[in-house]
Formats: structure tokens, sequence, C-alpha cells
């Protein structure tokens, strides 16, 4: 179920400390920064238009990442919030949104 694989990931993510990009393991962030957008704590999970399910964590800051294109609040999972796409400086893989 999805609550059984969130819950896996923030074990994970306790045990492990650092987030990286599952790409190529360049440092992203550390577990110590994440903090919680909704009633669900830091991880959770979100169906775009597209029926698309995204599970998120989201961090107080992110390392080594570029930022993708202008901010945009449509389809924000967050009232009131702009995101942007969020790559991997290192090898542009996709790791969420900013």
């Amino acid at each position: 179920s999805t609550v059984a694989r969130l819950r896996s990931l923030i074990g994970l993510l306790r045990r492990l400390g650092v987030m990286g990009c599952l790409r190529c393991g360049n440092s992203i962030c550390d577990y110590q920064q994440a903090f919680a957008m909704s009633s669900e704590g830091p991880v959770s999970a979100y169906v775009n238009p597209g029926g698309v399910v995204h599970e998120t964590a989201t961090f107080y800051t992110a390392n080594n990442i570029n930022l993708v294109g202008a901010t945009s609040t449509e389809h924000s999972w967050f009232p009131g919030y702009a995101w942007t796409i969020a790559l991997c400086a290192r090898c542009g893989g996709h790791l969420g949104w900013r």
C-alpha cells in the first residue's frame, strides 16, 4: 500500500541521513531538513491532473539542484504555493519541484 511504502521511506531516510539523486548519487539534502506541509508528515502522496501518483518529501533546503522554468501556481498541491521543476545539477535527473 502507499502508506506502507511511505513509512518504509521515512525509516530509510532516518537510517541514511542524506537524500541523494537516484540516477547519480549526488548529495541533495539531509533528512534533518525534512518538514511537514500536510497533516500526513514530511512524506505524502499526491495525484496530478493526469492521474499519476507522486510520492513527495518536503525539505527546508536542497543543494546541487538546477531549477528549470518559470514558477507556476497551476496544479499546485499546496494552496498559494508556486513551484518550478528541480533537476539534479550533476546528471539532470528529475528530483521534484521547489
